[in-house]
């Protein structure tokens, strides 16, 4: 019954790698491709029948897969071998399997699902290493979160590749990038989204690439916001930065042939010593509306070992019968535990951001139920959501789910960051002033922010007034700074990082579950010229751990933390930063001054602020103002965060033209001496 099985493309690497999968399995698969010397010789080596056919010949395809139960296709390019092998599997009524990754393969095979239903066939594409173990962890996630609605997957450790796979990836290199959004699939230029990740084993910087989830996980999860990202190192990172230089030189046509040719000349794949020892990583995360986050990771094979086993695997459940009609993903036809039938993979979870019960703390004292006025709960959510409207949060910077993401994504680049500080660099000066802090002074200075703005937000979630000890008003911010050093002044070095590292997990906790209305909150900060909001006052707490002390926890000035920020939570973190000015704004110090201060920020990361002061108070904002006092205008993101934390003087980039200001000068001047942050 296993000859019933054809494996097209077999004398390719892969191909190869499927059907000696299949004997070891006890299968008698048929190889098939269109060079009959090549595919002889794999048949002659296993011992089993094959055939010659190509493509093109539609009646000869037919022929071969007549009888068939199904066909497992190995033979890329799949985005011009895919159709007529499609065509021909419809017609002798034979099941389709693939191990594509393109995106386009998958999309036109679905289009199709009403023809594959008629015919009584499955068509199910991507059942190799492109997409078993992603889209078994996307149904996973969904499963724990099932009101997801946004869905990023990444995967590293893919080790070498095959020459058929090269030359698919070269003969795609015109192509964009990928995501899904609100259920559509959209161009994202390479190289423009990344963020990092931790695999297990520490975050890395990751790369969204045109990967097969962006279509199928869609199908298999009904999630309508997929990112797909990939490790590829600093080099690819840089390169895939660079995209929009590269592409178009390699799209050329004698830079094409030049690299058809050098793909030709390489090893047809990673040696077998290579596959044995390589094994791949894939993380996953899912969120839903109300903010709460789940992650999930998995352990697998090598990439080329996975894709035979999955695959073989897949066609073993054919042919006893399980192949469902129509269009198929792995884990739509399986279901997600279809992964761990295969030896060696390991699957994790992770519960920190799982459910809202365990980021909300313990529940609180049972309160007697009192029936309110359904306007007044009305009245208090409408308040709510025109509060968070006037954040104008066109970026998501102020919501449960970014901040949630960014606190965690600050504290693992701070837990790597304190790993690489020696011991006596905790007592090295940061500032240069008269009594200047020290490294070790500006951490307990963090921590006590840092679990102050919890302090705050805890209260004013629960209703009641915060009572900091020692900060009643603003101007006790100085004396509230050196009594909270002195009181970690014993605390020895590995506690004050711990209980740092936990209060910004904390945060992340606290954040995570809470909706518009808890999020429009309004809560009175003692150190504040006006009334913040639950939002604000998150942003504020991630601003000053990962901007204004960004620099002073550094292992070295040449790298402070902001280096780390993806360019898209660079710039929610200088949103977060200038509304923490605006908040920050001392109004006796300004008088009767109404300004607008502009902030240009070029490069990654960058964009356009402005600062709005007057007797009422300050308010930072993103985009452009209509009319402005003073502009500074900074040649990059770095630079700015750098002149705000002191690591550098402005006049030497003036001179050098890395950054202006323009309008009036003498309140340029006075602008450092209107904010005072906390």
């Amino acid at each position: 019954m296993s000859e019933r099985i054809l494996i097209y493309g077999a004398n390719g690497y892969t191909g190869a790698l499927v059907a000696r999968r299949a004997v070891e399995r006890g299968l008698r698969p048929v190889l098939a491709g269109r060079n009959a010397e090549a595919v002889g010789e794999v048949a002659r080596r296993l011992d089993l029948p094959h055939l010659a056919v190509n493509l093109d010949d539609v009646a000869g395809l037919e022929a071969a897969l007549r009888g068939r139960v199904a066909v497992i296709h190995c033979a890329g390019p799949f985005s011009k071998t895919s159709r007529p092998m499609a065509n021909a599997c419809l017609r002798a009524g034979a099941h389709y399997i693939d191990i594509t990754g393109e995106i386009a393969v998958f999309e036109e095979l679905h289009a199709r699902d009403g023809e594959a239903r008629a015919a009584g066939v499955m068509l199910l594409p991507g059942a190799g290493f492109d997409v078993v173990p992603s889209d078994c962890l996307a149904v996973h996630l969904k499963r724990r979160l099932p009101e997801a609605t946004h869905l990023a997957l990444a995967f590293r450790g893919l080790g070498g590749i095959s020459r058929g796979t090269a030359l698919t990836a070269l003969e795609s290199v015109d192509a964009m990038g990928a995501i899904r959004r609100d259920g559509v699939i959209v161009a994202s230029p390479l190289g423009e989204l990344r963020r990092r990740v931790d695999f297990g084993r520490g975050p890395v910087d990751v790369v969204a690439i045109p990967w097969g989830d962006v279509s199928s996980a869609y199908y298999s999860t009904g999630i309508p916001n997929i990112v797909v990202y990939a490790y590829v190192g600093r080099m690819g990172a840089l390169m895939a930065g660079q995209g929009r230089l590269i592409i178009p030189a390699l799209g050329a046509g004698a830079a094409r042939r030049f690299l058809r040719w050098l793909i030709r000349r390489g090893p047809p794949g990673p040696s077998e010593e290579e596959r044995a020892r390589g094994h791949s990583l894939l993380w996953g995360e899912v969120s839903d509306a109300a903010g709460r986050i789940a992650i999930s990771r998995l352990r697998v094979p090598e990439a080329y070992t996975l894709t035979a086993a999955t695959a073989v695997l897949i066609a073993e459940k054919v042919l006893v019968g399980q192949a469902p009609p129509g269009f198929q993903t792995p884990a739509l036809a399986y279901g997600p535990d279809l992964i761990l039938e295969i030896a060696g993979v390991e699957r994790t979870d992770l519960e920190l951001q799982d459910a809202p019960e365990s980021v909300a703390g313990p529940p609180l004292a049972p309160t007697p139920s009192v029936a309110a006025p359904v306007e007044a709960e009305q009245d208090e959510l409408a308040a709510a959501e025109a509060a968070l409207a006037r954040l104008e949060d066109r970026i998501g910077a102020f919501t449960a789910y970014t901040i949630a993401s960014d606190f965690l994504e600050l504290q693992e680049i701070y837990r790597g960051s304190f790993e690489r500080v020696k011991d006596d660099d905790w007592n090295r000066r940061i500032e240069r002033r008269a009594e200047p802090w020290t490294m070790r002074q500006a951490l307990a200075h963090t921590l006590t922010m840092t679990e102050t703005y919890n302090q705050i937000i805890q209260s004013g979630l629960e209703g009641r007034p915060a009572s900091i000890p020692g900060l009643a008003r603003r101007e006790d911010i100085p004396s509230f700074n050196e009594a909270a050093l002195a009181a970690n002044a014993e605390r020895p070095i590995g506690e004050l990082i711990s209980a740092f590292l936990e209060a910004l997990g904390a945060a992340a906790r606290l954040c995570a579950p809470l909706g518009a209305e808890s999020l429009g909150k309004q809560v009175a900060a003692p150190f504040f010229s006006r009334v913040p909001t639950v939002a604000e006052l998150f942003g504020c707490s991630l601003a000053n751990a990962g901007i204004v002390r960004g620099a002073h926890l550094a292992v070295s000035r040449s790298r402070p933390v902001w280096i780390f920020f993806s360019p898209g939570m660079m710039r929610r973190q200088l949103t977060r930063f200038f509304h923490l000015l605006g908040l920050s704004y001392w109004p006796e110090r300004g008088g009767d001054l109404y300004a607008t201060i502009a902030i240009n920020v070029k490069g990654q990361g960058g964009g356009s602020w402005h600062v709005r002061i007057g007797p009422e108070g300050g308010r930072g904002k993103i985009g452009r103002a209509r009319t402005t006092d003073v502009t500074f205008t900074f040649a990059s993101a770095d630079l700015l965060c750098r002149l705000l934390t002191g690591q550098t003087r402005p006049w030497r980039h003036m001179v050098m033209g890395r950054m202006q200001v323009s309008g009036n000068l003498g309140l340029a001047r006075r602008v450092p001496g209107l904010f005072a942050l906390p």
